[in-house]
């Protein structure tokens, strides 16, 4: 498994959610709720006789977008509890483990940008 797969899992497990890695695409128009995947590391885990297997760790960062000073942190809340389960539980990945999470809200000069960055480790053989 590659960590390209577990990205396809991970987009494939949030089928209600805009997903891409990243940055929403600059000819998209930003969702109003949507996740992104950044800063994806892959780290040799182990050495197998079948293969090696691998730490894939990576953020996935849930951002609401409104007109600014509209607080939505609620959202986010709601869009984080109904995520970690699903990641929790992807398919083929042989543990996901959620290392921790931090909340970021800040104002551009129309909108307010709550954040949730969920950042997980994931157990996979190659």
């Amino acid at each position: 498994m590659h960590q390209n797969d577990v990205i396809s899992l991970i987009a494939d497990a949030l089928p209600d959610y805009y997903v891409c890695s990243n940055g929403v695409p600059k000819n998209t128009p930003t969702p109003n709720l949507y996740v992104l995947l950044t800063d994806i590391a892959i780290q040799e885990y182990a050495e197998c006789k079948g293969g090696n297997e691998w730490l894939i760790s990576m953020n996935i960062d849930v951002n609401s977008v409104y007109s600014q000073g509209y607080d939505t942190t609620d959202i986010v809340n709601d869009a984080v509890s109904d995520i970690i389960p699903r990641i929790k539980s992807l398919p083929t990945v042989k543990n996901s483990r959620l290392d921790g999470s931090r909340s970021m809200t800040y104002d551009t000069p129309t909108h307010t940008v709550t954040r949730q960055i969920l950042t997980f480790s994931f157990w996979v053989n190659r």
